[in-house]
């Protein structure tokens, strides 16, 4: 299983490295470092949530 968070492709803006599975580059210049904690913490419940 692939776990990086983000990739960088040729193919994707460029090579621009981006969230993976997306076109959001890594240094979107307005998601804070807190707002992207937070949404990790989040999916990572739902995930739980859902195998249990």
């Amino acid at each position: 299983m692939n776990h990086t968070l983000v990739c960088s492709d040729p193919e994707i803006m460029g090579g621009t490295p981006v969230f993976r599975g997306t076109r959001v580059p890594e240094g979107f210049p307005s998601v804070t470092r807190e707002q992207v904690i937070a949404f990790r913490e989040e999916a990572k419940d739902r995930l739980v949530e859902s195998v249990s």
